[in-house]
């Protein structure tokens, strides 16, 4: 429950961020899709028994990539 707070917090303060004027379903559906990589990443790096923080990797690159996301959709509506 905490961490669908924290990815939901996130994606409103990225938006805000970049003027997009995305809506909360948008942001969700975006969301959703940005979470696929770090949970990939995830699996490759725990069975490979890379010792790394697992919160630390995928935050990071879930946002970037929503942050890449949110931009590229903000300047394709203008």
């Amino acid at each position: 429950m905490v961490k669908i707070f924290f990815y939901s917090l996130a994606s409103l303060i990225m938006n805000a961020v970049f003027s997009a004027k995305l809506k909360y379903g948008a942001l969700l559906n975006i969301g959703t899709y940005a979470l696929t990589l770090p949970f990939l990443l995830s699996i490759i790096i725990e069975n490979l028994h890379i010792p790394v923080p697992g919160w630390i990797y995928n935050r990071v690159v879930y946002l970037i990539i929503l942050g890449i996301v949110i931009y590229k959709n903000k300047k394709a509506a203008a």
